[in-house]
């Protein structure tokens, strides 16, 4: 009779667990030297490796850079590569088109932009018919559309996994989602850009707009528009005035957060914060700007920006998303500003309707008598 290798799984499983058994289970210490130490370790390594799913095995850990936001409570996440700008704005118009999730359209650097209601597309759920004024832009490959949010969460790397081999369209409950994880004690529903713009293409002909009084070859957009030199920064402001920040400094946006005030420091520190057992230093920059300050409340919102190996608070009224600046456009701040607003000011930036002051993180960080307050301090247990 010979004996053949067991190649089937459960046969495997059975053979590793009966030997592994007879090994733990061993009551004579004669039996225990037959069993060389390497073998131990391999059986129990193999029993584990069984009792993996093909599945599982099948996967590979990939590390990521999100842009996480929120909608009706819900959150949600792209790849930070492909969100082109966030925009706000009340003219949504109904494209008559039989898209999924889609609630109409605007018009967005000289194209027809889809607009996809985040809860709908993500979740599967009917879309709440309610106003909608902010709205992210998604760039895959030459397409464009948009998604639906209400706030701007933060960006974070999270590791996902992947299949090695792909899961057949059909197969997937929902293929505009790539996948969905655990995320600070709640859900997030990651979406695929390349499932959402393969959908669009399908029922679009054509995304740019004409003008009816030139030659079509002559309005044609550039195809290099959206890969010149650019930045991608947070847009935020307080009371009256637009600023900007690179997104890269930024890790998180919190708000209703007390704020201890300290005592005999410069009015630019309003207090320290006990974000998660860190206690960090909370910055308010209005007077710096030519703002007078104003009190903190439950609708401040603090942006949790990071330099070097230190991390502070912020203070902001408003977060409005993030937005990509041409560099070429940036100009200095000495011919608009005078030498205090110009503290932590690096650039300014003429938008649309708005002028954006940009901020120095570095500037910020390394003001003199801030430094004995920018390093992360973990409360003692």
């Amino acid at each position: 009779m010979i004996l053949h290798h067991p190649t089937n799984s459960a046969l495997r499983k059975y053979r590793n667990l009966t030997l592994l058994r007879l090994v733990l289970t061993a009551k004579s210490r004669s039996v225990l030297p037959f069993f060389h130490k390497e073998l131990i370790i391999i059986l129990i390594g193999e029993v584990l490796l069984c009792f993996a799913s093909e599945e599982e095995r099948g996967k590979k850990v990939v590390m990521t850079e999100y842009f996480i936001y929120e909608k009706e409570n819900k959150n949600f996440a792209l790849p930070v590569t492909s969100v082109l700008e966030i925009v706000e704005t009340d003219q949504i118009e109904d494209l008559g088109l039989d898209l999924y999730g889609c609630v109409g359209g605007v018009v967005n650097r000289e194209k027809l932009v889809p607009v996809f209601d985040s809860i709908a597309l993500g979740l599967k759920q009917v879309f709440n018919d309610q106003s909608i004024s902010t709205v992210i832009i998604v760039l895959s490959g030459d397409i464009t559309f948009g998604l639906t949010m209400d706030n701007f969460v933060g960006v974070d790397k999270l590791t996902t996994r992947t299949k090695s081999n792909e899961i057949r369209v059909h197969e997937k409950k929902n293929k505009f989602v790539s996948a969905v994880v655990g995320y600070k004690n709640s859900t997030l529903t990651i979406f695929s850009p390349e499932y959402i713009s393969e959908t669009v293409d399908e029922n679009i002909d054509e995304q740019k707009l004409f003008s009816e009084n030139e030659e079509i070859a002559g309005n044609i957009i550039d195809p290099d528009i959206y890969r010149k030199p650019f930045t991608q920064f947070l847009c935020f402001s307080i009371d009256n005035i637009n600023l900007a920040i690179p997104i890269g400094q930024v890790r998180e946006i919190i708000e209703e957060y007390e704020v201890t005030p300290i005592f005999n420091v410069p009015a630019l520190l309003r207090g320290l914060i006990n974000l998660r057992g860190t206690v960090i230093a909370c910055l308010d920059i209005s007077n710096e700007i030519g703002l007078d300050q104003k009190p903190l409340t439950i609708e401040t919102k603090y942006l949790i920006i990071s330099y070097k190996e230190s991390t502070i608070a912020l203070c902001a009224d408003v977060v409005h998303g993030m937005r990509d600046l041409y560099l070429h456009n940036i100009q200095k701040p000495d011919s608009v500003l005078d030498d205090r607003q110009q503290t932590f000011v690096q650039g300014l930036y003429e938008d649309v309707d708005k002028t954006l002051l940009l901020l120095s993180v570095s500037d910020i960080f390394e003001t003199e008598h801030l430094l004995e307050y920018t390093d992360m301090t973990k409360i003692s247990q």
